[in-house]
């Protein structure tokens, strides 16, 4: 997986690890610096004959070979792959420790791979420019990954995400949490309402308004990007007039309305 081709959160990733990586989640940072050993960075050819632990996740062309060696029992593993696993249990409600799956014992990124991370991270801040969406990470001290620390509105927790860089975990807000106009569109241009031209629906397409304001737009992703952009400092979060329940994004409450409402239109 690259930075800008993130698996979907909803994607069922299942693999084998050690226990201890679920007990030691719940450990101090303290006691963690104390029994977390170095991990090995194997890049390059020399990783080309080692073979991954753990089910590999999605990955590009692009995505390098490299992969992390525990120095305890020299099982390998992708750091995407490892990542994914790790994203997809604290979805599940079971956040684990950053270590070796397959002995569990606790893992800590090298002085100089973290040195060379932050540089890196450093040049994509001086290279991009100002953003004023929300998006917050911090850096985990042990492990050297980002954490998504933005708190989704309908549950006021911290989203957890885990990425390499702060670019990834940009790449996943924007993804995740934002209602950002979509090119490729996956309604094709189509809003959520019905027509009377099931053969033909995509000729003529029905006008989505805008859940607070009732202006027009082609599709609900549209009606979504216009509520981010014009709605967000008066109207958020985005909630229903109706049954009151408070959603993470715009896309989110035009579907609930469309769906459990039956498209009703926003009172003026």
């Amino acid at each position: 997986m690259s930075d800008d081709d993130e698996s979907s959160a909803s994607g069922e990733y299942h693999a084998e690890y050690h226990p201890h990586l679920r007990e030691a989640a719940a450990y101090t940072d303290d006691e963690v610096t104390r029994r977390a050993f170095d991990v090995r960075q194997v890049r390059g050819a020399d990783a080309a004959g080692l073979r991954c632990c753990l089910p590999e996740a999605q990955r590009s062309y692009r995505t390098p070979s490299d992969q992390e060696q525990c120095p305890m029992c020299d099982a390998s593993c992708h750091p995407n792959c490892l990542d994914k696993l790790r994203n997809e249990e604290m979805r599940r409600g079971r956040p684990l420790a950053y270590g070796c799956p397959q002995c569990g014992t606790l893992w800590r990124t090298d002085a100089e791979t973290a040195a060379a991370a932050e540089r890196q991270n450093q040049a994509n801040a001086n290279r991009t420019r100002p953003t004023a969406k929300p998006y917050r990470c911090r850096r985990d001290p042990i492990s050297g990954r980002f954490v998504c620390t933005f708190a989704p509105p309908s549950t006021g927790q911290p989203c957890g995400w885990t990425r390499k860089t702060r670019h990834q975990i940009r790449v996943h807000h924007n993804r995740a949490h934002e209602d950002n106009p979509d090119p490729s569109c996956d309604c094709a241009g189509v809003s959520v309402f019905d027509t009377d031209d099931e053969d033909n629906i995509s000729a003529d397409p029905p006008p989505c308004p805008c859940p607070i304001c009732a202006e027009q737009y082609y599709c609900r992703h549209a009606a979504a990007a216009h509520c981010r952009k014009e709605h967000r400092i008066n109207s958020w979060p985005p909630k229903c007039r109706i049954c009151h329940t408070i959603f993470d994004k715009y896309l989110d409450l035009i579907v609930h309305l469309t769906y459990a409402h039956q498209n009703p239109r926003p009172s003026q």
